[in-house]
C-alpha cells in the first residue's frame, strides 16, 4: 500500500468525487445488499437435486463430506463460506456452482450484487486516493473495516484486528480507514490513537486507552479494567479507538495474550454501538471464541498482488516528476515492466520495501540496474558484535520477528548500502529511537552538524522512504521496525558502523537521562505538564530503562544471563530520577527495574546506590501492603550502610545519607502500619533530619513531614484526641507549606496537594470531635473547616484530572463523616455512597471497602432512627425502608469481611456484627437473628459458606431494642500515608490470609 501522503500532488478525481458534486457517502450500508442477504435469496432458488450437484463439486475442493450433508440450503452455503470458497469478495466459485445447477436467477442475483459492490468499492477507492495519492490495492480491506464500523444490525461494541507481516501497511490502512469513516460518518466521530508498543500486560493497554480517551491522570496502581468497561458503557459519542502495534501482547509467546483475548471478548459484550476498536498487529488472535463473535473481525493483510506492485512502482515514479529539483525520471523506467516485476518479486511485494526501492528509481536508477544491485545483497547479520555497547537483548530485534521476510530485509539492505556514507551513519544513529522523534531530538543524537544540514538529511531519508513523518507543531519522524532491523544488522559490518552506533547510543542515554532530570525538576512544580511530556516520550524512556537492565521488560532471565557487566552507565542516585519512575511508571515495570538495577549496582560495587534503590523497592512493596518483604528489603541495606559509615576510609558521605534517609523513611512507615507508633515516629524523625539537611525544600522532605503527621494521627486515641490532632495538624501544615515553596506559590500544580489538604481537613475533624460534647458550636466550626478542606482537595483532584480514584474516595468519605458528626445524614449519604462505589470499582474486596459499606448502612440506620421519632405515619413507613437498606449494606459489608478472612477483618468487624443484629431486632426478624449467631461463629472460625449469608427479610415478632446513638467514630485510614497519585492504597483484591501486616486500629477520618 502507499506510504506517506505528506508530499501529495493534485489527483484528478472522477465520478461522484468530481468538482461540484455531492460528497461521497459510503457509510450507509443499506445501499449495498449484504452478502448474507444474497445467500438467503440464493437458497430459495436452489432445489434439492441442485444442492446434490453442489455437494459433489465441493467435495473435490477439500470440504469434508459430513459438513455438506444438510438439507438447509443456507447452511450449505455457509459451509462453503467457512472454507473460504465463497465470500463477500469471492463470487467466482459461487457463480460456477450456480451455472452447474442451471440456476440462472441465482446468477442474476450474484451479478447484481457484484455490480453494487463494485460501485461501492469504487467510491471507497476514490476517497482513499484523495487521502493518499499513492494508494494502491487494499480497497476491499478498508471497505470491510468501514462495514463493521457502520453496521447498524446490532448495538454492541465492535472490533476489527488488522494483522500481517511487517511493512505490509497495517498502520496506514487503519489510519486511512479511520479518516474516511470520520469524514463520512458526519457525527463528530472521535478517533483516539493509542500506540501499544512495549505494552506487555492487559492492564497497561486498558490504562493507556483510558488516559488517551479521557485525558485523565490515572495512577497505574489504582487502575482496574472495570474502569474501561464503565467508560465504554457511558460513552455517548461515536468513538474509534485505534490500538496500533499490539505486537508485544499478541505475540504467541506473550504471557498476557490469553488475558488480552479474554478481556476483549468481555468488552465486546458491552452494549454500546458508539465504541469501535481497530487493532493492528503482526499476529492474529488465534482464539476461536473471539473469532466467532459477530461484532469481531480479523483482516489479514498480505503482500500486494504483482499487478498492484507494478502500479505502485509506476505511481511513485510518476509522483517524482511533480517535485522541483529532483532528477528527471525517464519514460523508459515505466516501460520496462519485466524488470519492475522482478523488483517487486525481490521485495516480496512488500509496500514498505517497494517504497524504499522505488526511491532509487525516482533518483534516476534504471529498473535493470536496480535488479542487478538487488541480486547480491550483503547477508543480514542478526546478532550484534559482542563488544558492542548495545549488545544487550533490549537493543536487539528478536530474530523470529522478521526471519520470515528475508526478501524484504535483503531489498531494504541493498538500498541502504547505496546510500551515501553520511546518510547511512545518520540513519544508523537514529535507529536508537524506539518511537517518533522531533527534529531537535534527532539533532541531539546526530551530533555537531548544523541544524539546517540535519533537517535536510532527515528530509532526504524521508523522501527515500527510510523515515516517515507526522506534522505537529514541529515535524516528528519515525522509523519502521524493518528499517531499524536493517540498521542494527549493519553494526557488525565494520568499525565505522559500530563506532557510529555506539556514539549515538551514548548520546541517547545522555539525552534520556537529561530528560528525566528535567521531568524530575518540573514534576515538583507542574504535574500535568510533566505527565504529558513523560507520556510523549514513554517508549523511548522504557527503552532507556531496558538498556540499563540489559533485557526487555517481562523477559525471564537466568542469573548467569544477567548483564551485570553492561557498559550502559548506571543512573546517578543524586539525580532523583526515581521520583519520576515512582510517579508515572507502571508498578510492575517499576518493581522489575528496581530489582534488576539493584543486582547491577551490587555487582558493580555501588553499595550506596544499591541501598538507595533497595529503599525505593521497599517503598513499592510497602505500598502493596507486603510489610514483611519491605522490612527485609530495608534491614540488610541499613546494616551495610552502618558498617560503611563506621569505616574511616568511607564515612558518612552524602550518597550514603541519601540512601539511609530513603530506607529510614520506609522503615518508619512500616512501624506505623504495625502500630509501633513511638518507634516509627523516632525513625521518621531521623529520616526527616537527613532530608532537611541534604534536600531542603523538596517533595521527599514534604512527604516525610506528612508521614509524621500520619503517624501522630494514628497514634491518637479517644483519651488524647486533642494531642493527636494538634501534632498531626502541625506536621500536615508544614508539609503543605513546603509544597507551596516547592511550587513557587502554586501548590495546585503538585500531585501531592489534594492528599495534603485531605489530611489537614481530617485533623480539623478530630478537633471538632473534641468539642462535640462540651461546645457544639465550636465543634461544628471545626467540622465545617474540615469540609472546606475536603472540597478544596476534591476541586484540586479534578483540576489535576485525578478524580474517580481511591484518593477521591478518601475525600468523599471524610466529608460524609463530618456531616455525619453534625447529624446531617441526608448530606452524608450520597457522598458515602459515591465513595463506596469508587472503592468497589477500583480496589474491590478490601477492608477499606467493607468499612465504607458498613458506614453507608450506618447512615441508613441513623435515618431510620430519626424517622422513627417522628409522629408522621409516612415517616414511620420510611423508617422501616431505611432499616431494610441499612440491613442490605450491613449484609454486603459482612459478606466482604467473610471474603477477607479472619486474619484480614477490618477494625470495625465487631461493631458491624453488633449493628447488624440490632437492625434485625428493629425489623423484628427473630429467625434471622438466631441464624446470625451461627453465621458469626463460623465466620470467626473461617468456615462459613458464602451461600449461608443471606438474611431473610420477612418480619418476625419481638421487641425492637432502644436506638443506639449512632456516631460512627471509627473512620477509615489507609494502610499507609502515601502522598500523591502514586502513593495511594495498593489496589487489587486480597486473598484471605495473604496480607503481610496487621490492620490498623483507627478511629478517625481517613488520613494518608
Amino acid at each position: 500500500m502507499a506510504g506517506s501522503s505528506s508530499d501529495a500532488t493534485t489527483v484528478q478525481m472522477t465520478g461522484a468525487a468530481a468538482v461540484g458534486e455531492q460528497p461521497l457517502d459510503i457509510t450507509d450500508q443499506r445501499t449495498i445488499n449484504p452478502f448474507s442477504e444474497l445467500l438467503s435469496k440464493l437458497a430459495k432458488e436452489l432445489m434439492k437435486h441442485e444442492r446434490q450437484q453442489i455437494r459433489l463439486l465441493c467435495s473435490h475442493q477439500g470440504v469434508p463430506a459430513e459438513e455438506l450433508e444438510t438439507d438447509d440450503a443456507v447452511e450449505l452455503l455457509r459451509v462453503l463460506e467457512k472454507h473460504n470458497l465463497i465470500g463477500e469478495y469471492k463470487t467466482v466459485f459461487l457463480k460456477k456452482l450456480l451455472e452447474i445447477s442451471d440456476c440462472s436467477a441465482g446468477i442474476d442475483f450474484v451479478k447484481e450484487y457484484e455490480e453494487m459492490r463494485g460501485k461501492y468499492l469504487q467510491k471507497v477507492e476514490i476517497l482513499l486516493r484523495k487521502q493518499d495519492p499513492l494508494f494502491v490495492g487494499r480497497t476491499t480491506f478498508v471497505s470491510r473495516i468501514l462495514k463493521v464500523f457502520a453496521d447498524r444490525g446490532h448495538n454492541k461494541c465492535r472490533c476489527v484486528l488488522v494483522y500481517g507481516l511487517a511493512g505490509s501497511g497495517k498502520t496506514k490502512l487503519a489510519s486511512l480507514s479511520c479518516k474516511i469513516y470520520k469524514e463520512q460518518a458526519r457525527c463528530g466521530t472521535r478517533v483516539h490513537p493509542v500506540n501499544l508498543h512495549k505494552a506487555t500486560k492487559m492492564e497497561e493497554v486498558g490504562l493507556w486507552i483510558l488516559k488517551t480517551a479521557t485525558g485523565k491522570q490515572i495512577d497505574p496502581k489504582e487502575f482496574k479494567m472495570t474502569m474501561v468497561n464503565k467508560w465504554i458503557m457511558d460513552c455517548i459519542h461515536d468513538t474509534v479507538l485505534l490500538l496500533d502495534n499490539a505486537d508485544d501482547i499478541l505475540d504467541p509467546s506473550s504471557r498476557s495474550k490469553n488475558r488480552f483475548v479474554k478481556t476483549f471478548t468481555d468488552l465486546l459484550s458491552i452494549s454500546n454501538k458508539h465504541v469501535k476498536f481497530l487493532l493492528t498487529s503482526r499476529y492474529p488472535v488465534d482464539f476461536m471464541g473471539l473469532r466467532k463473535l459477530p461484532n469481531f473481525m480479523e483482516v489479514k493483510l498480505e503482500s500486494l498482488q504483482v499487478r498492484e506492485s507494478l502500479e505502485l512502482l509506476k505511481k511513485i515514479i510518476n509522483h517524482a516528476k511533480g517535485f522541483s529539483g529532483t532528477v528527471s525520471v525517464g519514460a523508459e523506467a515505466l516501460k520496462d515492466e519485466k524488470s519492475l516485476a522482478e523488483i517487486a518479486n525481490r521485495c516480496d511485494n512488500n509496500p514498505k520495501a517497494l517504497h524504499a526501492v522505488a526511491s532509487h528509481l525516482r533518483r534516476g536508477f534504471s529498473p535493470r540496474s536496480l535488479v542487478e544491485l538487488m541480486k547480491c545483497p550483503e547477508g543480514a547479520q542478526r546478532v550484534l558484535d559482542s563488544g558492542s555497547l548495545g549488545v544487550s537483548q533490549a537493543v536487539q530485534d528478536k530474530r523470529k520477528d522478521f526471519e520470515d521476510q528475508p526478501l524484504v530485509l535483503n531489498s531494504l539492505g541493498a538500498i541502504y548500502n547505496q546510500l551515501p556514507l553520511p546518510l547511512q551513519e545518520s540513519l544508523l544513529k537514529l535507529s536508537v529511537f524506539q518511537s517518533s522523534f522531533s527534529l531537535s531530538q534527532g539533532a541531539k543524537i546526530l551530533g555537531k552538524e548544523p541544524p539546517d544540514a540535519i533537517s535536510k538529511n532527515l528530509e532526504k531519508l524521508k523522501r527515500l522512504s527510510f523515515l516517515e513523518r507526522d506534522e505537529y507543531d514541529e515535524p516528528y519522524y519515525f522509523m519502521h521496525p524493518l528499517v531499524r532491523s536493517v540498521c542494527l544488522s549493519r553494526i557488525g559490518y565494520s568499525g565505522i558502523y559500530k563506532e557510529a552506533y555506539e556514539d549515538a547510543l551514548r548520546r541517547f542515554l545522555a539525552y534520556i537521562a537529561d530528560l528525566l532530570k528535567d521531568l524530575t525538576r518540573l514534576g515538583h512544580r507542574d504535574f500535568a505538564s510533566t505527565q504529558a511530556r513523560f507520556e510523549s516520550n514513554k517508549t523511548n524512556i522504557l527503552h532507556y530503562l531496558e538498556l540499563g537492565m540489559g533485557h526487555k521488560f517481562g523477559c525471564q532471565v537466568n542469573a548467569e544471563q544477567e548483564n551485570t557487566a553492561s557498559d550502559v552507565p548506571l543512573p546517578d542516585m543524586r539525580d532523583g530520577l526515581f521520583n519520576i519512575f515512582e510517579t508515572f511508571l507502571d508498578p510492575t515495570k517499576r518493581l522489575e527495574y528496581y530489582e534488576n538495577m539493584s543486582i547491577r549496582m551490587l555487582s558493580s560495587g555501588e553499595r550506596e546506590a544499591w541501598a538507595y534503590l533497595q529503599g525505593w523497592m521497599a517503598d513499592e512493596l510497602y505500598v502493596r501492603a507486603k510489610y514483611d518483604e519491605a522490612w527485609k528489603a530495608v534491614e540488610e541495606p541499613l546494616k551495610v550502610l552502618k558498617a560503611r559509615a563506621s569505616d574511616p576510609t568511607i564515612g558518612r558521605t552524602n550518597d550514603l545519607e541519601t540512601a539511609e534517609a530513603q530506607l529510614l523513611y520506609v522503615k518508619g512507615r512500616i512501624m506505623v502500619a504495625r502500630r509501633k507508633y513511638k518507634d516509627g515516629i523516632a525513625v521518621l524523625e531521623q529520616a526527616l533530619t537527613i532530608q532537611e539537611r541534604l534536600l531542603g525544600n523538596h517533595s521527599l522532605t514534604a512527604r516525610c513531614l506528612n508521614g509524621l503527621g500520619h503517624a501522630y494521627f494514628n497514634k491518637a486515641d479517644d483519651d488524647c484526641l486533642c494531642i493527636g490532632a494538634t501534632e498531626a495538624h502541625e506536621y500536615h501544615l508544614k508539609a503543605w507549606e513546603m509544597l507551596v515553596k516547592i511550587t513557587n506559590g502554586k501548590p495546585e500544580k503538585h500531585f501531592d496537594a489534594p492528599m495534603y489538604l485531605l489530611n489537614i481537613g481530617s485533623t480539623f475533624h478530630q478537633m471538632g470531635k473534641k468539642f462535640k460534647c462540651s461546645n457544639k458550636k465550636k465543634a461544628h466550626e471545626y467540622f465545617n473547616l474540615a469540609i472546606k478542606k475536603y472540597h478544596e482537595a476534591n476541586d484540586l483532584a479534578r483540576a489535576l484530572k485525578l478524580s474517580n480514584s481511591p484518593n477521591t474516595a478518601f475525600i468523599l468519605k471524610n466529608m460524609a463523616m463530618s456531616y455525619c458528626e453534625m447529624e446531617e445524614y441526608e448530606k452524608a449519604l450520597p457522598l458515602a455512597t459515591d465513595a463506596g462505589n469508587i472503592r468497589e470499582e477500583i480496589i474491590g474486596v478490601h477492608p477499606t471497602t467493607a468499612r465504607n459499606l458498613f458506614f453507608i448502612g450506618s447512615l441508613y440506620d441513623s435515618l431510620g432512627d430519626e424517622n422513627k421519632k417522628s409522629k408522621k405515619p409516612e415517616d414511620k413507613t420510611q423508617s422501616q425502608e431505611n432499616y431494610k437498606l441499612a440491613l442490605e449494606y450491613y449484609n454486603r459489608a459482612f459478606e466482604m469481611e467473610v471474603q477477607l478472612g479472619p486474619s484480614n477483618h477490618s477494625i470495625e468487624y465487631d461493631d458491624l456484627k453488633e449493628d447488624l443484629q440490632n437492625v434485625l431486632r428493629k425489623l423484628h426478624m427473630d429467625k434471622a437473628l438466631d441464624k446470625c449467631w451461627r453465621i458469626f461463629k463460623a465466620a470467626d472460625a473461617g468456615t462459613v459458606d458464602l451461600g449461608d449469608l443471606s438474611m431473610d427479610l420477612k418480619s418476625g415478632s419481638g421487641p425492637a431494642p432502644p436506638s443506639r446513638k449512632r456516631s460512627p467514630d471509627r473512620m477509615d485510614a489507609a494502610d499507609d500515608e502515601m502522598a500523591g497519585p502514586s502513593r495511594q492504597q495498593a489496589s487489587g483484591k486480597q486473598t484471605p490470609g495473604t496480607q503481610s501486616g496487621p490492620n490498623l486500629k483507627e478511629k478517625y477520618p481517613e488520613n494518608k
